[in-house]
């Protein structure tokens, strides 16, 4: 554990997880039980929109970030989060959860699977012409048991039109708050 000085906040070294793409920036705060884990997105690929109109929920191609082996709790979640598309403005719901985004014809998160936002539920982003968004969650409580799907995937949906066929990128901040309970 390293100890940062000038602001007195431990930056964990153990128990830490696995973050999702190289392109993340993740750091870590805590003491080994508590972990507060902050994850930078910098035009980070959430999914690719296809040549049609419809409503469609994005297939993300890498998760965010692992948690480790063991029992966690996870407490609170944040997003600071704009995204963009390119061709005609949508408002697309945006949302956190243990299991990705399986491209079925729902144009909201929930309507595909309650687990697809079990972490931060969905919330509408006003246009996906830069625009930042910011939604913060502390009821998404849950437990990762040692067998349980350890990943967090960042996901999307939305009714696309068809000058929106390209990717969906996302620039922001996203905190996860958990305590490793065993």
């Amino acid at each position: 554990m390293e100890v940062l000085t000038d602001k007195k906040i431990l930056t964990n070294k153990n128990n830490n997880g696995v973050q999702g793409a190289p392109t993340l920036k993740v750091v870590e705060y805590g003491d080994g039980v508590h972990h507060i884990t902050k994850i930078e997105l910098e035009d980070f690929i959430v999914g690719v929109i296809p040549a049609a109109a419809a409503a469609l929920t994005l297939e993300p191609i890498t998760p965010l970030y692992t948690l480790p082996a063991g029992v966690q709790l996870r407490s609170a979640s944040y997003g600071s989060i704009g995204v963009t598309a390119v061709g005609t403005a949508v408002s697309p719901e945006i949302g956190l959860g243990t299991v990705a985004g399986d491209g079925s014809a729902n144009a909201t998160i929930g309507a595909a699977g309650a687990t697809m936002e079990d972490i931060l539920e969905g919330y509408v982003v006003a246009t996906t012409v830069t625009h930042a968004e910011v939604e913060s969650s502390a009821a998404e409580l849950g437990i990762s048991a040692s067998g349980d799907v350890k990943s967090v995937f960042l996901n999307s949906a939305g009714t696309w039109n068809v000058d929106n066929a390209g990717n969906l990128t996302v620039s922001g901040t996203v905190v996860l708050v958990w305590d490793t309970l065993v």
